[in-house]
Order: structure tokens, then sequence, then C-alpha cells
């Protein structure tokens, strides 16, 4: 059900946005549309209905009795005193709420948009009541009626609601004030014919090229820059949605066709204008991405000085252990040979040793043991004493004469 009724509002947002008050004769109204709790017919609007509302209710009247609030709806019946134009989910008080803004005509109805002022501002607010139609309803154990396949029809300003002081206007004023007196009638009368939506035939053009009178001219929705003002684009199609607007000049045929135009301009301008947000963050995703990959070289230039250190390190153990493993060999050449050397003795010739191959160790051990050998030589032939057990008990070694012969026999 809700898709069929979408298809036929595709220019509109998700927020289902209209305009609200550039138009000077515009002024805005907030209020809770309703909530999701039983009011006093013992219904009850559940708020898995609350989209079904939103879909259906943009451009759903809002109504009031001339010159006074009246108590229920027959009275307000066929016064529309404004259109809504925004709805939305919000929780007031711990209760699912939808708000809804109108826009009400006070050109039209002057004095009652005034009397709904004086209310809010004397802290009396009106109170609103839903119109709404629904394909079924359920009842539930607690008795009360849930509808569902909601479509909102109207709301009417009423004095005694179904929902008392729940669904009540929240504020009343003129909107973007400053814009509007921006979009003065000179100023409206200042821009070009291609600024406006239609331009009654019949007219003639003055020296600017403009069409004269300018009350042959409707609907202004580009600036003085010719530039399509997003607020004036949707408050028109807001005013051809109007059946009140151009009585006097706007057919059934000619309100569809500008509708129509005014859609499709709003379609394309959304579309521009999604377009330009995803450049921005398409851009804003590469500027981050840049950011991201500086960040990671910055790291990995970090983690490569840290690898390179540690390697150094590591290379810097391993030579110590084959150093180590190194010396022991040497000293276990050493020892196979006989040659007893202290730790010492390796510690001071220890980069000697570290250089030489093994053949050059050989070489140096054997060395070493022929020295050894002919000290051990020398140190014989020339320390050797005769031994005394060679002699006779008799014999006089303090005859220096007698001694001599000895070493001599010794010696040969």
């Amino acid at each position: 059900m809700n898709v069929v009724l979408l298809s036929g509002f595709e220019f509109l947002t998700n927020e289902a946005i209209a305009s609200i008050g550039l138009n000077p004769y515009f002024k805005w109204a907030k209020f809770v549309l309703t909530d999701d709790d039983v009011n006093l017919n013992k219904q009850k609007v559940p708020v898995d209905e609350f989209d079904n509302l939103i879909s259906t209710g943009i451009f759903t009247p809002i109504k009031m009795d001339f010159g006074k609030i009246s108590d229920g709806h027959t009275s307000a019946e066929k016064k529309p005193i404004g259109v809504i134009t925004n709805i939305k989910k919000d929780v007031i008080d711990d209760r699912n709420v939808l708000i809804a803004l109108a826009a009400l005509w006070k050109k039209e109805r002057p004095e009652d948009v005034d009397l709904l002022k004086e209310m809010i501002d004397e802290g009396n607010p009106p109170q609103v009541s839903w119109e709404i139609s629904y394909h079924n309803s359920t009842i539930a154990d607690s008795g009360e009626e849930i509808l569902h396949g909601t479509i909102l029809t109207g709301v009417a300003i009423v004095a005694n609601p179904a929902y008392r002081d729940r669904t009540k206007f929240l504020a009343i004023a003129a909107v973007n004030e400053s814009e509007s007196e921006k979009w003065t009638v000179e100023y409206i009368n200042d821009l070009p014919d291609s600024a406006f939506l239609y331009i009654e035939p019949g007219g003639e053009k003055d020296e600017e090229g403009k069409t004269v009178p300018r009350r042959l001219r409707h609907l202004p929705y580009r600036d003085k820059e010719n530039k399509i003002d997003l607020e004036h684009l949707r408050n028109a199609i807001v005013r051809l949605s109007q059946e009140n607007t151009g009585k006097d000049w706007l057919t059934d045929d000619l309100r569809e066709k500008l509708l129509s135009k005014a859609r499709a301009l709003l379609k394309s301008y959304n579309k521009e204008e999604k377009s330009e947000m995803e450049l921005e963050q398409a851009l804003e995703k590469i500027a981050n991405l840049e950011a991201f990959i500086d960040e990671l070289k910055r790291k990995n230039d970090e983690l490569e000085a840290e690898l390179l250190s540690l390697r150094e390190y590591k290379n810097q153990v391993e030579a110590e252990k084959q150093a180590e493993a190194r010396i022991a060999q040497i000293k276990q050449m050493f020892t196979e040979r006989g040659l007893e050397k202290s730790d010492a003795y390796f510690e001071e010739n220890r980069e000697l040793f570290l250089g030489l191959t093994d053949p050059a160790i050989e070489f140096m051990i054997q060395e070493l043991v022929a020295f050894s050998e002919k000290s051990e030589v020398k140190r014989a032939a020339t320390s050797s004493l005769p031994n005394i057990n060679d002699f006779s008990e008799d014999f006089n070694y303090k005859d220096i004469k007698l001694l001599a012969q000895a070493l001599k026999k010794i010696s040969k």
C-alpha cells in the first residue's frame, strides 16, 4: 500500500521537505501530530505506523473554524488555514511522537493566524486532532483499537482533542525573516523573467527585457544570479499544491505542468547537491587515506630502523658466539699438542688468533713446540749437574779439578 502511495511523490526527499516560510505571507506552526499511546477514543497509532503517516501527510491541510477554535472537527471541516510541509519522528516525555511543521496562510486568514500566535504567547497553546483513514484495526487485550495501514488526511485545530494536551502547538512564528526581507517586492520585481516558474501571456517587455505588468509573473524560484533558490522552489511546489492558488490564471492542466516542472527542477537540484556532497565526501576520504598512508609510512620507517638495530645486535651476538667457539677450538689445538697456555694468553692474543686460518694456527703451534723443545735441550745442557749417586762416597766435591772432569764426562 505504501509503495503505491509513494510512487507519486518521487520528487520528495526522505525528509519530505517542502517550503515553510520564505513566502512573506506564510507563518509556520510546529505541533505534535500524534504519539503511540492510546487516546480518549481508545484508539492507538502504533509506532510502526509512523512511516505511513509521514509518507501520506505531506501537503495535507490543517483546518480551523473561522474566528474561533471549535470543539470538534465538524466546524473546522473545509476551512483550511495552512498545509503540512514536514513530519518527523521524535521522543517527548518518553513517548514516541510525530512532530509536524505546517505553513499557515497569513494572507488569507490573518486574524486566525494572529489568534493562534496570541494563544501561544499567553501560555495556552492550540491543540490539534488528526484525521486518519486506515485499512484495518485490531483490538488489544486491554481493549484499545490499534490502527493499521494508516493514511493522514488532515489535521484540525480543536479545543477538545482526543489526546488532550499531548497534541499541541509547540511554536508559531515567521521563518527566515532575514531571508524574507531580502526577497522584497522590489527585489522580486527586479528579477529577470527566467527567475519565474510561469509568466502569463498578454504582457509586454520593458527596456530590460522583463515582462510588464509585473503581476503577470508568478512563482519566483531563481535569485538575481540566476541560481535556483531551494526554499523558493519548494515554496512554489507548496503554492501549486493549494487549491486557492492562482484562481484567476491557474488551470488544472497548467497546475500539473508547473508542478511537474518544479518537481523535476527540485529533483535535479537534489541530484546535483548529492553529487557535490559525494564529491566532497570522496575528497575527504582521499585526504583521510593519504594521511593514513603517511602515518603507515612513518610507522614503517620506525619499524625498519628498529629492525636494523635488532639485526645489528643479532649479528654482534652471533659474532661473539663464533669468536668464543673459535678461541675454544684454538685452545683445544694447543692442548692436543701439549702446549698449556693460560686464559690470559689467549685473551691477549685474541684478535691475532681470530685473524688466522687453521693452517696458520697449526704452523704457529709447530713453531712453538719446536722452540719449546730447543729451549728444554738448552736448559738441560747448561744447567744439568752431575748425579751425586754416580760418584763414590769419598768423592771430593771440593776438588775443583775433579768436578770439572766429571762435568765434561757427563756432557759427552
